[in-house]
């Protein structure tokens, strides 16, 4: 008998606009169907009070499976369907009460965000406190502003749940200590190989014991090395925490990499401790959130392979980027409030070309242009250090010969290529180029 479609996941957010599903999702399905098989389970022992367990075969007769993915969004199709063929039967085995366990448990959802800080008196009815628990992992990956959509087939039913909701869920349950997926910036000061555990020194927040894996220890012991130079490094990993929300440990590291002295997102980590007033009395300190929404945009567009700037603080509460390239410079200045920002480039000596642009940094296009601009800058500042060869002068794209002025060589000696722009916004470097008696003279400007 083929699956029936069962259960329609859909992650909402701007990582998952493009309809990709990260892969650490996979680890939420797999926790959802380990709830969901719990809670057919009650519901079976509910409506049958005469058996005191359930039925051999229960669980093995009927299978979770991810069948497809819904075309142009984030959705995942899971489906419901017989691990053997079914013989004279029109619906699968025990089928009415794993629907009925999915509709539990979004109606549990759904009390955990129309009430307050205490659970309904008819919380238990929907789902026992002992199920909520299956929840820590179930939308652990989930980062501020997404949502993960739990929904029957044709949209029926659909609710939200985010982390909020999930901690609310977890908060009744009576669970002591919660988990999380955590992403920190540090510097490592201590490492046992015996035990296997580095001590991490976040930017901002307390020190705290990682365990590691064998395959980490190189990236471990570079940060360890480089502790007294400021050297930090990118954890990644699963935090455990307390009801509270206090950061008990770390449970796993997934990823540990080495930042660039210039990182953004761990730059702006350094920012989160400043207080209003810090500027000679003067001074608003920039806004966690908008700290936090920055850093995730960074961490979203940001290229790899594009020069890092510099990052500081403005007066009034935003955020400053300062590109200076040998030969090229630009600001970009950001506002934390209405995420708004403004781009300006220009020449650090005759090269009189200029570019300004306010952007949308919430717009994907916008991001788009202020990473090729960068590029662009980069590129052309390059070209202009990158010393001219005998072989490579009469490349395509280099000026033709009737655009120079010659000047007189003399052989086995240096000479300067002293560019004079032949318009207003075309730039030369001045480099030095070592010429070989055997090398002909070449044009210059």
């Amino acid at each position: 008998m083929p699956s029936v479609e069962f259960l329609c996941p859909r992650l909402i957010g701007s990582r998952f606009e493009d309809g990709e599903i990260p892969l650490e999702f996979l680890r939420d399905l797999a926790a959802l169907r380990e709830l969901v098989l719990d809670v057919a389970k009650w519901r079976f022992l509910a409506a049958n009070p005469e058996r005191a367990r359930i039925p051999r075969g229960f669980t093995d007769k009927v299978q979770l499976k991810l069948t497809g993915l819904r075309k142009g969004s984030a959705t995942s199709i899971i489906g419901l369907s017989a691990e053997a063929p079914v013989l004279f039967e029109d619906a699968l085995p025990y089928q009415a009460y794993f629907e009925q366990a999915a509709q539990c448990i979004i109606n549990a959802v759904k009390s955990a965000l129309a009430t307050g800080t205490e659970p309904t008196v008819g919380l238990k009815d929907k789902l026992p406190h002992k199920y909520l628990a299956y929840f820590d992992p179930i939308g652990r990956s989930l980062r501020e502003g997404e949502t993960l959509e739990l929904g029957l087939p044709a949209g029926r039913s659909a609710v939200q749940l985010d982390q909020s909701g999930r901690r609310k869920l977890l908060a009744w349950s009576q669970v002591r200590e919660l988990t999380q997926a955590v992403r920190l910036r540090g510097g490592i000061s201590e490492v046992d190989l015996d035990r296997m555990t580095f001590e991490l020194h976040p930017i901002y927040g307390r020190k705290v014991s990682c365990p590691m894996l064998d395959q980490q220890i190189d990236a471990v012991m570079e940060g360890l090395n480089g502790y007294r130079d400021g050297i930090k490094v990118f954890v990644q990993g699963i935090g455990r925490y307390d009801q509270q929300d206090r950061m008990l440990g770390i449970a796993s590291i997934e990823q540990i990499n080495v930042l660039d002295p210039l990182d953004i997102p761990a730059r702006l980590d350094e920012l989160r401790a400043m207080n209003d007033g810090w500027l000679e009395g003067e001074g608003r300190a920039p806004s966690p959130a908008g700290l936090d929404w920055l850093s995730c945009q960074c961490e979203r567009y940001f290229l790899d392979d594009l020069p890092l700037p510099h990052v500081y603080p403005t007066p009034e509460g935003g955020i400053e980027a300062e590109w200076s390239l040998e030969f090229r410079s630009a600001i970009l200045a950001v506002d934390l409030t209405d995420h708004q920002g403004h781009w300006h480039e220009f020449g650090n000596d005759s090269d009189q070309d200029e570019t300004e642009r306010g952007l949308d940094l919430n717009r994907n296009e916008d991001w788009t242009w202020l990473m090729s601009q960068i590029r662009r800058m980069a590129e052309k500042s390059e070209r202009r250090k990158t010393p001219f060869s005998i072989a490579s002068s009469t490349l395509a794209g280099f000026p033709s010969k009737e655009r120079f002025h010659r000047k007189p060589f003399v052989p086995g000696t240096e000479i300067t290529r002293n560019c004079q722009p032949t318009t207003a916004t075309e730039f030369v470097p001045k480099t030095l180029l070592p010429i070989t008696r055997s090398a002909p003279p070449f044009p210059y400007r």
